[in-house]
């Protein structure tokens, strides 16, 4: 099977010269920095914990060449070029399942070449260009297609569903150890088997199968073995969740809720602290981010090879309808997902189905392939449609990138960086309220290693308790600050009296009776008399 090697070359001919050379901001990366130095001391970052990510990002730090933010940029390249590659094998799989042997070189082109425009998807490419979870998140939605279309093909043959149930259980539970929005695709996919044991049990309950239409009373159909195999595989699948109990208390600034209590634990997998964001926003605004959603999983991924996508999900509709019906269910629920949460930057999530729809693109590649061939006609169309994926990912890639530059033509967060080391006073106490200045500080200083004296505090995190406890561990110095109850204006009044400058990002925090914000040539504002 040539096509994900393909598929998986043309998404880093894309990713590898557009890669950020280091910390960016760009395409909504304010996270990276606390990303990395998670990874970089093994440690827990922010909600939900992303285990499987800080891993890998371990990994991926460890090489020997680059900074570290351009290695973990590297690990979103590597997500993304695996999303292609997975998603090609699931095309190449279901062309050939369809079409027979004799679509071979079919089911070979259609693979690559969907594999293809899901990499140049603009969602893809430019998460696959910086520190964030989400290419990552792509590439576990595309691995789930495989496994699960294999299985419901077995039970379609009244077959066990055998090896494919085998890795799709333990898949699921991996996958689930990154990404909340990847609860989506998990439910499309064992959805998807239900509905397939259900048609096979009783013809026509879903209806469009080639079971169903065939046969008028059901066979025989086998048991598909134990489900302890695969709930022990799914299990093992969740490994990853041990690292954030077993890595608690190990890590400055990347020790997140304490999760090695039950509270801590159910507080940072679930997300807790973003609850209040879901239906937070107005009606118009929800309706609003739902059609963007829509937008970027159809047009404005695909371009005119949307057409080709609904090609293929008619054809799905008419030979696996429990597919179809599962797979258009998941990215109608991305969607709504999309549009209740409030939060910043939320069209990411959209990445959960993403590989859904490119796997619609490549069954209809399928189908017309089978249809015309692969004659000169037929390959002005497959170049159009190339052409067409790159125009619109790249142009996205660099909006993000021009989006994300100074008015010197740097980019703001190493630029950002340098102008703090250079000018905040020796041990300075600097308070941010902004995830890109707070997360960026905190690499500079615990994985650059630059400005050691400095300590960063978000004022925002100060209220809670895990926070504290962090800031007074890790930062003796501050601990008689933060004794007792102390709010804002008191602990930052008890850290001036004590001699440290106590430096803010904005001037219209609270101050302590008798001390003002005053402005600084470098752009702070310094607390004082």
């Amino acid at each position: 099977m040539r096509a994900p090697w393909l598929a998986a070359a043309g998404a880093l001919l894309l990713y590898l010269p557009t890669l950020a050379p280091g910390l960016t901001w760009r395409a909504g990366g304010d996270d990276a920095g606390d990303l990395i130095n998670a990874a970089w001391q093994l440690g827990v970052p922010h909600p939900t914990g992303y285990p499987l990510y800080t891993a890998l990002g371990r990994l991926f730090l460890a090489l020997p060449w680059g900074e570290p933010a351009w290695r973990t940029n590297l690990l979103s390249a590597a997500a993304g070029a695996l999303a292609a590659a997975l998603l090609a094998a699931a095309v190449v799989d279901a062309v050939r399942r369809a079409h027979g042997d004799a679509a071979e070189g079919a089911a070979e082109v259609a693979g690559a070449v969907a594999g293809c425009c899901l990499a140049a998807t603009p969602l893809l490419w430019t998460q696959a260009t910086i520190t964030e979870v989400y290419s990552l998140l792509a590439a576990g939605s595309a691995a789930l297609v495989l496994p699960a279309r294999g299985a419901a093909a077995n039970l379609r043959a009244t077959q066990p569903a055998g090896p494919p149930l085998r890795v799709l259980a333990f898949l699921s539970g991996l996958v689930l150890t990154h990404h909340a929005s990847v609860l989506i695709p998990l439910l499309a996919v064992w959805g998807y088997l239900f509905l397939t044991w259900l048609d096979v049990l009783v013809p026509s309950a879903v209806g469009g199968g080639a079971f169903a239409r065939q046969n008028t009373m059901p066979p025989p159909v086998r048991v598909p073995g134990r489900v302890s195999g695969p709930l022990r595989l799914f299990g093992l699948g969740l490994a990853p969740l041990a690292l954030l109990p077993l890595r608690a208390g190990t890590a400055a600034m990347a020790d997140w809720h304490h999760p090695d209590t039950v509270a801590g634990f159910w507080a940072l997998v679930s997300g807790a602290d973003y609850h209040y964001l879901l239906f937070h926003a107005s009606l118009a605004a929800m309706v609003g981010r739902a059609g963007a959603a829509l937008l970027l999983l159809t047009l404005g991924a695909f371009g005119p090879g949307i057409i080709l996508a609904g090609l293929g999900l008619a054809q799905v509709w008419r030979r696996d309808r429990a597919w179809a019906i599962c797979s258009v269910a998941a990215v109608g629920l991305n969607i709504l997902a999309v549009a209740v949460y409030a939060a910043e930057n939320t069209l990411v999530y959209a990445l959960a189905t993403l590989p859904f729809v490119a796997a619609w693109l490549g069954d209809g590649l399928g189908v017309l392939l089978v249809r015309r061939g692969t004659g000169r006609a037929m390959r002005w169309v497959l170049a159009g449609l190339l052409a067409a994926s790159v125009a619109l990912g790249g142009t996205a890639w660099a909006a993000s990138r021009s989006a994300a530059l100074d008015p010197a033509g740097q980019d703001q967060a190493p630029a950002f960086l340098a102008h703090m080391a250079a000018t905040l006073p020796p041990r300075a106490l600097l308070i941010t309220s902004a995830d890109g200045d707070t997360f960026s500080l905190w690499y500079d200083r615990y994985v650059g290693g630059r400005r050691t004296d400095v300590t960063t505090v978000d004022v925002r995190l100060l209220d809670a308790p895990w926070f504290r406890a962090n800031l007074a561990a890790y930062e003796p110095d501050l601990a008689p600050a933060l004794a007792g109850l102390a709010d804002f204006p008191t602990f930052a009044a008890r850290v001036a009296a004590a001699g440290r400058p106590v430096c803010a990002l904005r001037n219209d925090l609270a101050r302590p009776p008798g001390l003002h914000w005053r402005p600084q040539p470098a752009g702070y504002w310094l607390l004082g008399p």
